[in-house]
């Protein structure tokens, strides 16, 4: 009897004894796109080979972030000594620190003007605008640095005055969309006879949390609201937020998205029984109802946040609440109720897709 293996039928297991298949790069480059926005993962995969580092440094150059002057100084060399590299920055994300030192911002717009001509957005966050740490002509520089620049998104930023919001909103000449969240002014007030017009047209507004009153009264003085688009606002100003469509017509303006969050049942029910005050719901209905003032207006929307256990009865009754304030919308058929429900796992807090309560 033959005990050699060699001449069994059984299969003899054991270590591959050839090199194992390669796959082709671009299948390693589809899955490094997957990871286009975790900057973590792009930073380890750049270590891999030649090859990944390529792709991953091509993800983390399209979405650049700087925290300090000397990544502002370093990309400033990359971006400057080859023309493909400044074409990839598509945003741009300068980050303050925990004391919101703002030095390096300064610093970066005078080393990358006229050197990023894809940037399409700049976002500010954690910065605290002093002039003490900015060069005299800071504005020129944004205008020639990000003259490309359509969405600007300002997050906790304190400026000393609306004065220097304005201007640094006017140096970008391309601005379609403002995205402004948790904004401070050191001094209260804005002299609009002392504000050159801007030249601007702003076309989508997107407000949270605290400074929409001083950002609403820029928006107005200055006549840029004529040409808005869309607006979001969050609770709980979105009352005084919306005086920006009383005075003004806006001829383009097609939709006004409103988020309330609560977290708890009667929480939102009290919390809409506040925030709709009769008579500001009836100057909002009455103007936006204006089909001369706003011939294209197609959709105001309040989106409420609640949570998974919720009741169907009680979806509607905020349903019906927010149509007894707005009877006119609701005849003409641009208003909207949706619930977003909130679901609380293990692995954290996640959102629900959107469902109509009343329409």
């Amino acid at each position: 009897m033959c005990i050699d293996s060699s001449c069994s039928g059984r299969r003899t297991y054991g270590p591959p004894y050839g090199p194992l298949p390669q796959l082709p790069i671009e299948v390693w480059e589809n899955v490094i796109d997957e990871f286009y926005e975790d900057e973590e993962e792009l930073k380890k995969f750049t270590l891999i080979c030649r090859a990944w580092s390529f792709r991953s440094r091509y993800h983390l150059l399209v979405e650049s972030k700087l925290r300090s002057r000397d990544q502002v100084v370093h990309f400033a060399r990359v971006v400057r000594s080859s023309t493909s590299h400044a074409k990839a920055v598509r945003v741009l994300c300068l980050y303050g620190s925990d004391s919101g030192l703002v030095r390096f911002v300064g610093v970066a717009a005078a080393m990358l003007a006229g050197k990023l001509p894809n940037v399409e957005e700049l976002a500010l966050d954690k910065l605290t605008w002093d002039p003490r740490f900015l060069h005299p002509q800071v504005f020129l520089h944004f205008s020639t640095a990000f003259a490309s620049v359509r969405e600007l998104g300002l997050t906790i930023v304190t400026f000393p005055s609306v004065q220097s919001f304005g201007r640094l909103i006017c140096s970008l000449p391309s601005l379609k969309v403002l995205l402004c969240m948790n904004i401070k002014f050191s001094a209260r007030g804005f002299n609009a006879d002392a504000f050159c017009i801007p030249k601007i047209l702003l076309t989508h507004l997107r407000l949270y949390e605290q400074g929409i009153g001083e950002i609403i009264d820029f928006i107005l003085a200055t006549g840029l609201a004529a040409r808005l688009e869309d607006i979001v606002l969050d609770e709980p100003s979105w009352a005084s937020a919306l005086r920006i469509c009383a005075p003004v017509p806006c001829q383009k303006l097609f939709e006004i998205s409103i988020k309330i969050l609560a977290s708890g049942s009667m929480d939102i029910v009290e919390r809409l029984q506040t925030l709709l005050e009769p008579h500001v719901c009836a100057e909002v209905d009455e103007s936006l109802s204006s089909k001369k003032k706003y011939p294209i207006f197609s959709a105001i929307v309040f989106n409420l946040g609640v949570h998974d256990n919720d009741t169907e009865p009680l979806l509607a009754e905020l349903g019906d609440m927010i149509v007894s304030r707005f009877p006119k919308l609701h005849r003409r058929g641009v208003l909207t109720v949706e619930a977003h429900r909130w679901i609380d796992s293990p692995y954290g807090r996640r959102v629900c897709a959107p469902e109509i309560v009343r329409n």
